[in-house]
């Protein structure tokens, strides 16, 4: 029998590709503020939507275009069902955007540091990353993108780790600017107030991703929708995968959308926390960059432990933070997520215990 070669099996650069680390998993109870979840709890009216829904109907497959999401969000946002997708979280849907646009050898451009998923998504399709800094003023160094050429670029507003927000001004130039596609990743823009989805009638490049994750509290349920002119999101119902939203998430994000611009809870609460957290810790030393998200990206203090004991530290006292090992420019960094009260509380708790300021 010929023995079995996994090198020959497995295409090549896979075994060179560093793959995407997520904020660490615990299943035992901690305080989990190092994967930008919701400190809330998800709605009740979506919960008890969820119930009901629990019933023999789950033994046949769900909708397969998400007929009854996509009008939600058409209504909710003014925008027609044939401009929307649904897939299960903004992870699967930007692997198949990045999949219909790259070939071997193509580049894309984002910010540095941004969200590290983009860079393995290139990588996995054979393609170049180059990560460009905003400049001092927040501001989008557009010409400078230009020059590299990318076949793909994409935004993540407002950026995470960082939490900057990107004038919409400027994605509006880029994309007129620009005659390839560019991808602007709204996970978190609800709690900042912006969206480019203005932008959709103006410019056939432009596709808008947004999640139920963090604004929402469906983290659980992986809900993601993508806007896009027509003919982008025929070329992506080509090759998303069958069935890719189960039955309950499609439930949990119809009835979400809703409410979607009505109930602004988790937002208003977000940023209550949000602004106690940054108090909190620029008063115990940590310098803190200017955030309108539900995290904050802090410096430790430079007589203080590092960021990596300061990471461990928080985690054996059963508090989980978000250390970046892969990104030099973050390496006296930490990302905190907001939390509840109590959360915060014990978190403070923590630093006073062992700050050695």
């Amino acid at each position: 029998m010929r023995k079995f070669n996994l090198s020959r099996a497995i295409k090549p650069h896979i075994f060179k590709l560093e793959p995407y680390i997520p904020g660490r998993q615990v299943r035992k109870k901690v305080i989990r503020l190092n994967a930008n979840e919701s400190h809330l709890p998800t709605a009740s009216f979506v919960q008890k939507a969820l119930r009901a829904a629990v019933d023999d109907s789950l033994r046949f497959y769900p909708e397969e275009n998400s007929k009854a999401l996509r009008q939600a969000a058409s209504r909710s946002f003014g925008i027609p069902a044939d401009n929307i997708v649904a897939d299960s979280g903004s992870s699967s849907l930007l692997s198949t955007l990045f999949r219909i646009i790259l070939e071997k050898g193509d580049t894309v451009v984002s910010l540095t540091p941004t969200f590290s998923l983009y860079k393995t998504l290139a990588s996995i399709e054979q393609a170049g990353f180059v990560g460009i800094s905003l400049a001092e003023d927040s501001s989008l160094p557009i010409s400078q993108i230009l020059k590299i050429n990318p076949k793909l670029i994409v935004i993540a507003n407002p950026n995470s780790p960082t939490g900057e927000v990107i004038h919409i001004n400027q994605i509006d130039e880029l994309l007129r600017r620009f005659s390839k596609i560019v991808i602007v990743d709204e996970a978190y823009a609800e709690f900042a107030g912006v969206s480019a989805m203005s932008l959709l009638r103006k410019h056939k490049n432009l596709i808008v991703v947004k999640t139920f994750s963090k604004s929402q509290s469906l983290a659980g349920m992986r809900i993601a929708f993508g806007l896009a002119s027509k003919e982008i999101i025929k070329c992506i119902d080509k090759i998303r995968p069958t069935y890719n939203m189960n039955t309950l998430s499609q439930v949990a994000a119809v009835t979400a959308l809703k409410y979607w611009r009505k109930d602004l809870t988790t937002v208003k609460d977000t940023k209550k926390q949000l602004l106690r957290l940054i108090s909190g810790l620029s008063s115990r030393g940590f310098i803190v960059t200017p955030s309108e998200t539900n995290f904050v990206l802090v410096k430790v203090p430079e007589k203080s432990f590092s960021a990596t004991k300061w990471e461990k530290t928080f985690r054996k006292n059963g508090i989980l933070v978000r250390y970046f090992y892969n990104e030099p420019k973050l390496k006296n960094s930490l990302r905190i997520s907001v939390g509840t009260n109590k959360e915060i509380d014990i978190l403070f708790r923590v630093i006073d215990r062992f700050n050695p300021l």
